[in-house]
């Protein structure tokens, strides 16, 4: 047998004769004239290839040979007859097309035979990579595989073009074949986004980009081409204004955010039993639900365009720094598009359309980020700052509506074969299970969180707290008797998430733990097993990560019976102290919602530079922030001082229906209350009756031997049966208007007002009704979290 230096020495020469000669020819415009001897050369090379691809791999590693063959004998002579662009053509194009899929099959067929190494298994959500990896060659024949079938996919592109196959799904599969080959590599991905661009997907199209650049071989020529797809989103945008979500005649930013808190409603809410006091500042920009019914009237498909038109157009101004003045107002917009698609049911945002729009996410966080190391690793810059709060606002959004189907599934009875069984629902998982990877691996990035309250649109709860929330739901959820062990028994199955392979190897999740877990598939299902998987990751992020993390973003309480729940942390440790000391009282502290990062701790004598210099930059931020609080507060004049002594309780249709395991425990475990049922809820109870939940509720209103629950008529008489289903009025009013008739009427400038009923409704409509009449509102669950 040939040595490898005889090996290559030949085939080097062999390469080069066969090169020139192509090339040859393709100058001399005789190549049509000349195909007989292109194809004996084209012959002859791969007679040399199919030997050398099983007996030499070290030589055809170092001469690049497939390469070679690509460029030279395929690629530049297929790009020589497509010049052409004439009939007599079109017969050697289509030869030479069909004999190249044919020889990078055989010779991919071929080093995976002779190497024992089937690496297409790679791939497969139940093989276990780590026994294949192990073996000799296995990384060279993974990147031989993936450079194969990357001019695979090329030459099904090249079908396409010639309308030999109808779409692109062929070479869309041999490239994404050779992305998960080798996911290290950045050209796949570039190549996949060529696809993505011919179909019009720009979310797929920047996804991939952005995968490209962040991949640890870039490939860097994609900078350019995601440039100029931004500033294509950017002239888009401006041409479709204005967009679902978008104010038909916005005024400038610094307008808005000068008026936005100069009508102020303030409103200090005494708890009846501790004394504590409670202060609320609202806005008329406080909930914007209802503010945009365009939203609600767009079509699924019309929406989704306008939603990715303008999250490209907000993620192209991060990267390309331009026009960042009205970055915020167009965010509040893309906000509001997302979460009305979240909303829908069945939901238009497909599981990777939420992976991409969370890559790219990543992808702007990390490409804002501080340039010069010296700084420290605990700074971030303006831009950082940016793409952080639309990034947290976004899963902020994605985990409130988990936790709304998490317990609307928990009304309607949890499936046994899965956990998360509606694809709404397991969409939102798989997306939050990926965000609390990114948390886990980029804790000095996002830690301390930045303030997000200037991109809070339709009445969305803090991220912090919802993912509180969720993890409480998660770990009731958690089934403790099915095993998921990294080392399976024999006959165990493999256990992978999709998501996990589809963001293998990207740079910002490049520390997440992607371990293959085996389960025994005897005692739940494949798809349980993956639910479970999911389940525990977040959960590992959320109980432990985050809880022991300094500054910690969430906290284990336990109350008196020996409950426990998972609370946010943030708003204590960024709460502001104040600018002076107020008087020592006889009063209770004063809790406000609202927060700002604390001052730094004075820095020990021994503290090298680089961190001297982080605090005083964290100070100066903290500085600047406390400024921008102060110019709010002063330019701000309350309309309404209202003081909240709750004693009644007003309660919705839509409580009872919604929250009434909620009210229940609310009547039992606050005595201080009285749950009065306006008579013209009875009625709605009837038209509803079908529904179990709406029978529960009547049959609790009427249910006798409750004190603390009674019956009140629009003109505020508590009656002692709750068997009366309707008033006689002389005016045409409504449901709602009878609930509100009781109420004072407007008096000019500001009035100091105290309350003692307090309406609960989750009814945007009803909630402005009553701030009209200054009765103070809140939901079900947010009295709830306050009285307890």
């Amino acid at each position: 047998m040939p040595s490898s230096a005889t090996n290559a020495s030949r085939v080097s020469q062999l390469l080069g004769r066969a090169t020139g000669e192509i090339e040859y020819i393709i100058a001399t415009e005789r190549l049509l004239q000349s195909w007989t001897a292109v194809t004996r050369i084209r012959e002859h090379v791969q007679q040399e290839c199919a030997r050398l691809i099983v007996s030499d791999l070290r030589t055809w590693m170092s001469l690049g040979v497939d390469q070679t063959v690509w460029k030279a004998l395929y690629y530049c002579v297929i790009e020589a007859l497509r010049s052409a662009d004439q009939e007599a053509h079109q017969p050697a194009l289509h030869a030479i097309i069909d004999d190249g899929v044919e020889f990078f099959l055989g010779l991919l067929r071929s080093v995976q035979t002779a190497y024992n190494l089937p690496v297409e298994k790679l791939s497969w959500l139940t093989f276990d990579p780590a026994k294949m990896i192990r073996q000799r060659y296995c990384s060279v024949v993974m990147a031989l595989s993936q450079r194969l079938l990357l001019c695979l996919g090329d030459l099904a592109r090249y079908q396409h073009q010639l309308g030999r196959l109808p779409n692109c799904s062929q070479a869309n599969s041999f490239y994404v074949q050779a992305q998960r080959m080798n996911p290290k590599n950045g050209r796949p991905f570039n190549q996949l986004a060529i696809l993505a661009l011919y179909a019009h997907k720009r979310l797929d199209c920047v996804y991939f980009y952005t995968r490209a650049l962040m991949a640890s071989n870039p490939f860097h020529t994609a900078k350019e081409s995601l440039l100029s797809l931004f500033h294509e989103s950017s002239k888009k945008y401006a041409a479709r204004s204005p967009l679902p979500g978008q104010s038909q005649a916005a005024e400038p930013a610094t307008e808005r955010r000068s008026d936005r808190h100069t009508d102020l409603r303030t409103e200090t809410w005494v708890h009846p039993g501790r004394g504590e006091r409670l202060l609320r500042t609202l806005t008329a920009e406080d909930d914007d639900e209802d503010e945009h019914p365009e939203l609600r009237q767009t079509s699924d498909a019309d929406l989704m365009k306008a939603f990715t038109t303008t999250y490209l157009h907000v993620q192209g101004k991060l990267y390309t720094r331009i026009s960042l003045e009205s970055y915020q107002e167009d965010a509040c917009v893309m906000l509001r598009q997302f979460s009305e698609l979240l909303s829908r049911e069945p939901m238009p945002l497909k599981m990777a359309d939420m992976l991409h729009i969370l890559g790219i996410n990543m992808f702007n966080i990390a490409n804002t980020k501080l340039k010069d190391e010296r700084l420290g690793s605990d700074l971030r810059s303006t831009y950082q700052e940016l793409a952080l709060a639309v990034a947290i606002e976004m899963a902020g959004h994605v985990i409130q509506r988990a936790n709304q189907l998490l317990t609307l599934q928990a009304k309607q009875g949890q499936a046994a074969d899965r956990l998360f069984p509606l694809y709404s629902l397991e969409t939102c998982i798989v997306f939050i299970k990926v965000w609390t990877d990114w948390l886990l691996c980029s804790g000095s990035i996002w830690n301390p969180p930045p303030c997000t309250n200037d991109y809070r649109v339709r009445a969305v709860g803090d991220c912090w707290a919802s993912l509180a929330e969720l993890t409480n739901q998660l770990h009731a959820l958690d089934v403790k008797t099915i095993a998921l062990e990294p080392a399976g028994a024999p006959g165990d199955t493999v256990v992978r998430l999709p998501e996990d392979l589809f963001l293998q190897a990207f740079s910002p999740l490049i520390c997440a733990n992607y371990q293959v877990v085996y389960a025994d598939t005897t005692a739940c299902s494949l798809e349980l097993a993956r639910d479970l998987l999911r389940l525990r990751r977040i959960t590992f992020v959320t109980q432990e990560y985050l809880c022991g993390t300094e500054p910690a973003a969430l906290r284990l309480l336990k109350a008196a019976d020996g409950s426990c729940r998972y609370i946010s942390q943030v708003a204590s440790h960024t709460a502001p102290e104040p600018a002076a000391q107020p008087e020592a009282t006889s009063e209770p502290d004063v809790l406000v919602e609202w927060s700002e990062p604390v001052a730094p701790a004075a820095r020990p004598p021994d503290e090298p530079a680089p961190q001297k210099l982080a605090l005083e930059r964290r100070a100066l931020r903290q500085e600047e922030h406390s400024r921008r609080v102060q110019a709010i507060v002063s330019s701000a004049s309350a309309s309404v001082v209202m003081e909240v002594r709750p004693r009644f309780l007003v309660a919705d249709t839509n409580c009872f229906v919604d929250y009434l395991d909620e009210l229940r425990r609310l009547v039992s475990t606050h005595s201080a209350y009285t749950l009065t049922v306006p008579v013209t809820v009875s009625p709605e109870f009837a038209i509803i009756s079908t529904d179990n939940t709406a029978r529960d509720a009547l049959a609790f209103v009427r249910q006798r031997g409750q004190p603390q629950v009674r019956c009140v008529t629009s003109r505020g008489h508590l009656l002692s049966s709750a068997m009366f289903t309707a008033e006689q009025d002389c005016d045409e009013a409504t449901n709602d208007d009878r609930i509100l008739s009781c109420c004072l009427n407007l008096e000019r400038g500001v009035r100091h007002v105290t309350r003692e009923v307090v309406l609960l409704t989750d009814d945007r409509n009803l909630r402005l009704k009553a701030l009209s009449f200054d009765v103070p509102t809140r939901t079900v669950p947010d009295f709830l979290a306050w009285a307890s």
